[in-house]
């Protein structure tokens, strides 16, 4: 059954129910706050690990932000989840600043998707979080 054109969100490409934009912006800008806050509080307490919160926050993001079709978004969530993965444990203090950085970038995909725009990520901030990864 198609969508009532007064309950669809079109932003970009992306044909969005109200209920559920509404809901997918709630939840990952909560989500998103969250983990910011704790990359933030971990690269303050660095050497020490990183908490499995932050890790279970991102997955959010990527789960929900593809299931939207919000793939710019589900595509450096993933990234950031591979790296944190990655470097939990052991990270440099340039590493960290990376995943601060990279959150930083979810919360401007965010607020860019909220005021009706889809935004790329950065992509070097992209490249540099998959060449952690692969540096292992």
């Amino acid at each position: 059954m198609p969508l009532d054109e007064d309950a669809v969100k079109v932003i970009g490409s992306l044909r969005i129910g109200i209920a559920h934009y509404n809901v997918y912006l709630n939840e990952a800008d909560e989500w998103s706050r969250c983990l910011l806050t704790e990359l933030t509080q971990w690269s303050l307490e660095f050497p020490l690990p990183l908490g499995d919160t932050a890790l279970g926050l991102v997955h959010s993001l990527c789960v929900s932000s593809a299931a939207l079709g919000f793939f710019a978004l589900a595509e450096l969530a993933q990234a950031l989840e591979q790296a944190l993965v990655q470097r939990r444990l052991v990270a440099t203090p340039a590493q960290v600043h990376l995943v601060v950085d990279a959150a930083e970038d979810i919360r401007r995909l965010l607020h860019q998707f909220a005021a009706g725009f889809l935004k790329q990520p950065d992509p070097g901030l992209l490249s540099s979080l998959r060449a952690m990864v692969q540096t292992g």
